[in-house]
């Protein structure tokens, strides 16, 4: 069993760590679209649903994608550092 205890937190960056939630909450719809072959049109039969080239698409960019969010808005460190 699994039991979440709130710890307060937010550190003063309330309103940086939304904006990240919200940038990787878009990433990861973005990504979801490309594995489901919405650049098919664009790119060619083999970026198609579910094959090879749309998931190698949508996995590069959602690690791309969450190394460059992170980089750029880094999220809080432990203690309020």
């Amino acid at each position: 069993m699994v039991r979440a205890i709130p710890q307060g937190g937010g550190n003063g960056q309330g309103g940086k760590q939304a904006v990240q939630i919200a940038a990787m909450l878009a990433l990861t719809v973005a990504s979801i679209y490309l594995a489901g072959g919405g650049v098919e049109s664009l790119l060619g039969a083999s970026f198609g649903k579910g094959l090879f080239g749309a998931n190698a698409l949508a996995g590069g960019l959602l690690i791309g994608g969450s190394l460059a969010i992170n980089a750029r808005i880094p999220p809080p460190l432990p203690g309020g550092r």
